[in-house]
Protein backbone atom coordinates (compact mmCIF):
# COMPACT_ATOMS: atom_id res chain seq x y z
CA UNK A 1 0.00 0.00 0.00
CA UNK A 2 0.98 3.73 -0.45
CA UNK A 3 2.92 5.30 2.97
CA UNK A 4 0.02 7.59 3.94
CA UNK A 5 2.27 11.30 4.87
CA UNK A 6 0.84 12.90 7.54
CA UNK A 7 2.55 16.84 7.66
CA UNK A 8 4.93 17.33 10.77
CA UNK A 9 3.96 19.40 13.68
CA UNK A 10 1.23 21.69 13.54
CA UNK A 11 -0.56 22.83 10.53
CA UNK A 12 -1.59 26.41 12.39
CA UNK A 13 2.00 28.32 11.62
CA UNK A 14 2.29 32.38 12.91
CA UNK A 15 4.05 34.67 11.55
CA UNK A 16 7.03 34.32 13.85
CA UNK A 17 7.43 31.12 13.20
CA UNK A 18 7.88 30.96 9.34
CA UNK A 19 10.67 33.60 10.26
CA UNK A 20 12.28 31.53 13.08
CA UNK A 21 12.21 28.36 10.65
CA UNK A 22 14.35 30.53 7.92
CA UNK A 23 17.02 31.36 10.25
CA UNK A 24 17.04 27.81 11.53
CA UNK A 25 14.68 24.95 10.89
CA UNK A 26 16.72 22.65 13.73
CA UNK A 27 15.48 25.35 16.33
CA UNK A 28 12.27 25.37 15.15
CA UNK A 29 11.82 22.22 15.44
CA UNK A 30 12.90 22.37 18.67
CA UNK A 31 10.12 25.00 19.40
CA UNK A 32 7.53 24.30 17.05
CA UNK A 33 7.05 20.62 16.57
CA UNK A 34 8.78 19.07 19.29
CA UNK A 35 7.18 21.61 21.81
CA UNK A 36 10.15 22.09 23.95
CA UNK A 37 10.54 25.66 25.03
CA UNK A 38 13.42 27.11 24.36
CA UNK A 39 16.12 27.19 27.65
CA UNK A 40 17.83 30.54 28.44
CA UNK A 41 20.61 31.20 26.29
CA UNK A 42 22.38 34.72 26.31
CA UNK A 43 20.09 37.33 26.23
CA UNK A 44 21.07 40.68 24.00
CA UNK A 45 20.13 43.41 26.73
CA UNK A 46 20.03 47.22 26.57
CA UNK A 47 19.68 49.59 29.50
CA UNK A 48 18.64 46.03 31.31
CA UNK A 49 16.16 44.57 29.00
CA UNK A 50 16.37 41.86 27.14
CA UNK A 51 15.10 42.17 23.29
CA UNK A 52 10.83 40.38 24.24
CA UNK A 53 10.19 42.33 26.57
CA UNK A 54 11.42 45.89 25.37
CA UNK A 55 9.09 44.61 22.11
CA UNK A 56 6.36 43.41 24.18
CA UNK A 57 6.03 46.90 26.18
CA UNK A 58 6.84 48.93 23.33
CA UNK A 59 3.94 47.27 21.10
CA UNK A 60 1.45 47.39 24.25
CA UNK A 61 1.95 51.04 24.55
CA UNK A 62 1.82 51.96 20.90
CA UNK A 63 -1.23 49.86 20.49
CA UNK A 64 -2.94 52.18 23.45
CA UNK A 65 -1.26 55.23 22.71
CA UNK A 66 -3.59 57.97 21.99
CA UNK A 67 -2.30 61.58 23.48
CA UNK A 68 1.38 62.22 23.94
CA UNK A 69 -0.02 63.29 27.26
CA UNK A 70 -0.88 59.63 28.78
CA UNK A 71 2.90 58.30 27.59
CA UNK A 72 4.20 58.03 30.69
CA UNK A 73 0.93 56.36 32.41
CA UNK A 74 0.61 53.91 29.91
CA UNK A 75 4.39 52.87 30.06
CA UNK A 76 4.02 52.31 33.34
CA UNK A 77 1.31 49.94 33.72
CA UNK A 78 2.45 47.82 30.97
CA UNK A 79 5.88 47.98 32.44
CA UNK A 80 3.71 46.53 35.73
CA UNK A 81 2.39 44.11 33.32
CA UNK A 82 5.02 42.45 31.52
CA UNK A 83 8.50 43.26 33.01
CA UNK A 84 8.01 41.41 36.77
CA UNK A 85 12.13 42.31 36.92
CA UNK A 86 12.02 45.67 36.32
CA UNK A 87 13.91 48.28 38.39
CA UNK A 88 11.84 50.41 40.49
CA UNK A 89 10.78 53.88 38.75
CA UNK A 90 13.09 55.88 41.70
CA UNK A 91 16.20 54.08 41.39
CA UNK A 92 19.14 55.41 38.77
CA UNK A 93 18.57 52.02 37.01
CA UNK A 94 14.80 52.72 36.79
CA UNK A 95 15.39 55.95 35.42
CA UNK A 96 17.39 54.47 32.61
CA UNK A 97 15.36 51.82 32.10
CA UNK A 98 11.94 53.74 31.47
CA UNK A 99 14.02 56.35 29.27
CA UNK A 100 15.50 54.23 27.38
CA UNK A 101 11.60 52.66 26.62
CA UNK A 102 10.38 56.38 26.69
CA UNK A 103 12.59 56.59 23.94
CA UNK A 104 11.74 53.50 21.87
CA UNK A 105 8.03 53.95 21.55
CA UNK A 106 8.69 58.41 20.69
CA UNK A 107 11.23 57.18 18.06
CA UNK A 108 8.25 55.08 16.40
CA UNK A 109 5.26 57.44 17.36
CA UNK A 110 6.39 60.78 16.17
CA UNK A 111 8.06 59.63 12.74
CA UNK A 112 6.37 61.29 9.95
CA UNK A 113 6.52 58.13 8.39
CA UNK A 114 4.14 55.92 10.92
CA UNK A 115 2.19 58.91 11.32
CA UNK A 116 1.07 58.86 7.97
CA UNK A 117 -0.24 55.26 8.24
CA UNK A 118 -1.33 55.50 11.83
CA UNK A 119 -3.57 58.72 11.40
CA UNK A 120 -5.82 57.55 8.80
CA UNK A 121 -9.49 57.19 9.61
CA UNK A 122 -9.55 53.12 8.92
CA UNK A 123 -6.09 52.34 10.77
CA UNK A 124 -6.46 49.27 13.13
CA UNK A 125 -3.57 48.54 15.63
CA UNK A 126 -2.86 44.67 16.43
CA UNK A 127 -5.25 43.47 14.01
CA UNK A 128 -5.67 39.73 14.28
CA UNK A 129 -6.19 37.59 11.85
CA UNK A 130 -6.73 33.87 10.32
CA UNK A 131 -5.94 32.64 7.00
CA UNK A 132 -7.04 29.29 5.67
CA UNK A 133 -4.08 28.32 3.20
CA UNK A 134 -4.94 25.74 0.42
CA UNK A 135 -4.02 22.63 1.49
CA UNK A 136 -5.06 22.65 5.04
CA UNK A 137 -2.48 24.82 6.74
CA UNK A 138 -3.24 27.68 8.48
CA UNK A 139 -1.18 31.09 8.89
CA UNK A 140 -2.47 33.14 12.07
CA UNK A 141 -1.06 36.32 13.84
CA UNK A 142 -1.50 40.04 14.81
CA UNK A 143 -0.70 43.21 12.43
CA UNK A 144 0.47 46.03 14.06
CA UNK A 145 -0.55 48.79 11.98
CA UNK A 146 -3.14 47.93 9.34
CA UNK A 147 -5.19 51.12 6.92
CA UNK A 148 -6.87 51.49 4.06
CA UNK A 149 -5.64 53.95 1.17
CA UNK A 150 -7.56 54.62 -2.27
CA UNK A 151 -4.68 52.71 -3.92
CA UNK A 152 -5.45 49.14 -1.55
CA UNK A 153 -4.28 48.25 1.72
CA UNK A 154 -0.92 49.91 4.06
CA UNK A 155 0.18 46.90 6.66
CA UNK A 156 3.16 48.40 8.55
CA UNK A 157 5.19 45.88 11.38
CA UNK A 158 6.65 47.35 14.22
CA UNK A 159 10.53 46.13 15.04
CA UNK A 160 12.36 47.46 18.07
CA UNK A 161 16.05 45.55 17.90
CA UNK A 162 18.48 47.90 18.44
CA UNK A 163 20.58 48.47 14.94
CA UNK A 164 21.07 51.49 13.49
CA UNK A 165 19.70 53.17 10.11
CA UNK A 166 22.46 51.53 7.72
CA UNK A 167 21.40 47.50 8.73
CA UNK A 168 17.64 48.32 8.39
CA UNK A 169 17.17 47.37 4.79
CA UNK A 170 19.25 44.13 5.39
CA UNK A 171 17.50 43.21 8.43
CA UNK A 172 14.04 43.95 7.13
CA UNK A 173 14.67 41.28 4.38
CA UNK A 174 15.88 38.77 7.48
CA UNK A 175 11.91 39.52 8.10
CA UNK A 176 10.84 38.68 4.64
CA UNK A 177 8.36 35.78 5.95
CA UNK A 178 6.80 37.70 8.05
CA UNK A 179 5.78 40.27 5.25
CA UNK A 180 4.36 37.52 3.48
CA UNK A 181 2.29 35.81 5.94
CA UNK A 182 0.52 39.50 6.73
CA UNK A 183 0.02 40.43 2.70
CA UNK A 184 -1.25 36.96 1.70
CA UNK A 185 -3.54 37.34 4.97
CA UNK A 186 -4.96 40.82 4.36
CA UNK A 187 -5.37 40.38 0.60
CA UNK A 188 -7.68 37.05 1.50
CA UNK A 189 -9.68 38.30 4.06
CA UNK A 190 -10.80 41.37 2.89
CA UNK A 191 -10.45 40.93 -0.75
CA UNK A 192 -8.94 43.50 -1.39
CA UNK A 193 -4.93 44.03 -2.54
CA UNK A 194 -2.23 45.31 -0.51
CA UNK A 195 -0.10 48.48 -2.04
CA UNK A 196 2.45 48.68 0.64
CA UNK A 197 4.17 46.95 3.50
CA UNK A 198 6.55 48.35 5.65
CA UNK A 199 8.86 47.20 8.94
CA UNK A 200 9.21 50.29 11.09
CA UNK A 201 12.52 50.01 13.30
CA UNK A 202 12.84 52.18 16.54
CA UNK A 203 16.41 52.68 17.67
CA UNK A 204 17.37 53.33 13.53
CA UNK A 205 14.25 55.85 13.28
CA UNK A 206 13.91 54.27 10.14
CA UNK A 207 10.87 52.85 7.75
CA UNK A 208 12.03 50.56 5.39
CA UNK A 209 8.60 49.93 3.04
CA UNK A 210 7.89 48.35 -0.61
CA UNK A 211 4.93 48.85 -2.65
CA UNK A 212 3.55 45.06 -3.62
CA UNK A 213 3.77 44.96 -7.20
CA UNK A 214 1.89 41.97 -8.57
CA UNK A 215 5.37 40.17 -9.37
CA UNK A 216 6.12 40.32 -5.86
CA UNK A 217 2.13 39.15 -5.21
CA UNK A 218 3.01 36.34 -7.22
CA UNK A 219 6.70 35.55 -5.12
CA UNK A 220 5.18 36.25 -2.05
CA UNK A 221 2.08 33.40 -2.63
CA UNK A 222 4.46 30.82 -4.17
CA UNK A 223 7.36 31.64 -1.36
CA UNK A 224 4.53 31.04 1.62
CA UNK A 225 3.19 27.73 0.06
CA UNK A 226 6.98 26.47 -0.27
CA UNK A 227 8.06 27.57 3.35
CA UNK A 228 5.05 26.15 5.44
CA UNK A 229 5.68 22.32 2.63
CA UNK A 230 9.01 22.30 3.79
CA UNK A 231 7.95 23.42 7.24
CA UNK A 232 5.41 20.06 7.55
CA UNK A 233 8.47 17.96 5.97
CA UNK A 234 10.01 17.81 9.18
CA UNK A 235 13.37 19.64 7.95
CA UNK A 236 15.91 19.78 11.01
CA UNK A 237 18.93 21.53 9.34
CA UNK A 238 20.99 23.66 11.17
CA UNK A 239 21.14 27.35 10.61
CA UNK A 240 22.69 28.92 7.88
CA UNK A 241 23.48 32.33 10.29
CA UNK A 242 25.99 30.19 12.67
CA UNK A 243 26.68 33.51 14.46
CA UNK A 244 23.51 33.30 15.86
CA UNK A 245 24.12 30.11 17.81
CA UNK A 246 26.06 31.81 20.35
CA UNK A 247 22.59 33.51 21.90
CA UNK A 248 20.67 30.00 21.44
CA UNK A 249 19.32 28.10 24.63
CA UNK A 250 19.30 24.74 22.85
CA UNK A 251 22.87 24.99 22.05
CA UNK A 252 23.74 26.11 25.79
CA UNK A 253 22.66 23.17 27.52
CA UNK A 254 24.09 20.86 24.91
CA UNK A 255 21.23 19.90 22.82
CA UNK A 256 21.99 20.80 19.54
CA UNK A 257 25.72 21.75 18.36
CA UNK A 258 25.43 24.40 16.58
CA UNK A 259 26.22 25.41 13.05
CA UNK A 260 29.76 25.95 12.33
CA UNK A 261 31.33 29.18 10.90
CA UNK A 262 32.06 29.09 7.17
CA UNK A 263 29.37 26.28 6.93
CA UNK A 264 26.34 26.86 4.15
Amino acid sequence: LAPVVVPTGRRRHSASELVAFRRCARKHWFKYVAGLREPPGRRDTTEGLDAITRGLIVHDVLERLEEEAELDRLLEESIGRLDADAPPADGHAGVVYREHLREEVARIAEHPDYQAIARLPSTRHELGFLHLLEGGGVTEGSIDLAARRDDGLVLLDVKTSQIGAAAAKERAAHYGPQRDVYVAAAEAISGQPAASFAFQFSRAAVQVAEAITPELRQEIASGLAAVVRVIESGDRSLSSHPWECRFCGYKTIGWCTGAAFGAT
